[in-house]
């Protein structure tokens, strides 16, 4: 380990935090790429029930999520999960996400970690980012699979391209304590501050564990590189739609 243990310890407590569980199917927060870009008004429960009867399949995945909170209806997870399920066949990415977390937390069924990752390859294959950061946290921690830095690190870049804003967060991570690639601080600045721009609440911290231990020409660079990134990343999730 090549920084000093307070800053190390600090840092591990940041991605045990990011990296505590898999998304829950409802968690549309404000960082980027967190799968829903619409800004219209909710529809009710009677409205996607009459939508969804019409075969609807973004209407049915609207619906199993407001039965899966119990926002709007009331909590339903059984339905909720039949409904994901009928989204999902029909290809619907947001529908295998939900199915895949609702397998992770064991909801409407015992915890099954394979059935929850199969779940989220299918939704990352059509460019789920969350999907795919999940993913990527199941590597990280060797949960239902040998522990894989490497394919860890992989997915994470995947999901940061998406513009996912805690996969951003963890790549700063392990650039700063030299998980799968050399420690390299100015890429780690980089990515902390793509994550602060995407929604990230927990990178100002960290780059302000970092900044003490770096150059001015280190932080001038990752600057810059935060920049470059930020302008990939928005071509790259107009080009492909965001999901």
């Amino acid at each position: 380990m090549k920084h000093s243990l307070p800053s190390s310890l600090l840092l591990s407590a940041v991605i045990l935090a990011s990296c505590a569980a898999p998304t829950p199917p409802s968690a549309v927060s404000t960082q980027k790429g967190s799968g829903s870009t619409s800004s219209a008004q909710p529809l009710s429960k009677a409205q996607l029930e009459a939508k969804a009867a019409k075969g609807d399949v973004s209407a049915a995945t609207q619906l199993g999520t407001m039965l899966h909170d119990g926002k709007g209806a009331t909590k339903d997870l059984k339905e909720a999960k039949k409904l994901f399920l009928s989204a999902a066949k029909s290809g619907n990415a947001q529908a295998q996400f939900s199915l895949g977390y609702m397998a992770y937390k064991g909801e409407a069924g015992a915890k099954n970690v394979g059935e929850a990752s199969s779940w989220f390859v299918k939704a990352s294959k059509q460019g789920n980012a969350r999907a795919t950061y999940d993913l990527g946290l199941l590597a990280y921690k060797g949960e239902g699979e040998t522990q894989d830095l490497h394919k860890a690190f992989r997915l994470f870049k995947e999901a940061a391209g998406l513009g996912y804003a805690d996969a951003q967060f963890n790549l700063g991570v392990m650039y700063s304590k030299g998980q799968n690639v050399s420690v390299d601080l100015t890429k780690a600045y980089a990515w902390f501050l793509a994550a602060q721009q995407s929604g990230n609440t927990r990178a100002s911290a960290a780059m302000a564990i970092l900044k003490p231990k770096m150059t001015k020409k280190q932080i001038t660079d990752a600057q810059s590189q935060a920049t470059s990134l930020e302008k990939q990343i928005t071509t790259d999730t107009a080009a492909t739609g965001g999901n």
